[in-house]
């Protein structure tokens, strides 16, 4: 519990601290592309077309590296920015059962087939559905991008005396045990094109429900991602 707390001070001060820098990096980014488009439309009505030419390559470069600056303040605002939640009461099987529909596309893409597991009578509960299917389609990605062609996903929908529990099972790499004490640290990704961002903004909304998030793994033995949230209310 203590860990718990410590590891959601620290995700809090992060996102305020990188609120802060995205706001300062956002403005003189946005005055350089506007200054790019400028020259752009200089170098456009230039009489050497050559000259034009090189010119053009070269905006071309700095135009492409000012949208990786800016998806990397996105990705910041994003993690420091979270509207307050918004409870709606919904059926929990319709909407679970929609969030395992759309992410089916893509694992069936990869050759993955997602299984699901519910009660057989409605489950009416209370919870923001925006902002955790966010969090849950976050899981089921990672679960599809750990698993191989012709693995199988499987997300279970449990009542429990206290709340509900929602498991995303998969058979894929696993999380070695070092990496596994870092996961939900921003950033910390073992994947070249990951951000980091998911697991942690994953976490930061199943909190704000008053929920929980566990990770169980085993190297080469898939990942257990396991969501516990109290209550009905």
């Amino acid at each position: 519990m203590q860990h718990a707390v410590t590891r959601s001070k620290r995700l809090a001060a992060l996102g305020q601290m990188a609120g802060q820098v995205a706001h300062e990096i956002r403005n003189p980014l946005n005055a350089i592309s506007l200054s790019l488009r400028s020259v752009r439309r200089e170098l456009e009505a230039a009489v050497d077309t050559n000259q034009a030419s090189a010119g053009e390559g070269y905006l071309d470069t700095a135009q492409s590296e000012l949208q990786r600056l800016n998806r990397i303040v996105e990705d910041f605002l994003r993690i420091s920015r979270f509207p307050p939640i918004q409870r709606q009461t919904i059926d929990l099987n319709t909407w679970l059962s929609e969030i395992v529909t759309f992410y089916g596309g893509p694992a069936h893409e990869a050759g993955i087939v997602i299984e699901s597991s519910m009660p057989p009578q409605p489950m009416e509960f209370s919870l923001d559905p925006d902002q955790m299917r966010q969090a849950i389609g976050n899981l089921i990605l990672n679960a599809i991008q750990a698993s191989s062609p012709g693995s199988t996903i499987k997300v279970t929908l449990q009542l429990e005396r206290r709340g509900i529990v929602i498991e995303i099972v998969d058979s894929g790499a696993g999380i070695a045990a070092e990496d596994l004490e870092r996961v939900f640290e921003l950033y910390h990704t073992s994947r070249p094109d990951g951000s980091g961002l998911g697991l942690p903004i994953a976490l930061r909304i199943i909190e704000d429900h008053g929920g929980s998030l566990q990770l169980n793994s085993q190297l080469g033995h898939g990942t257990t991602a396991r969501i516990s949230l109290p209550g009905n209310g």
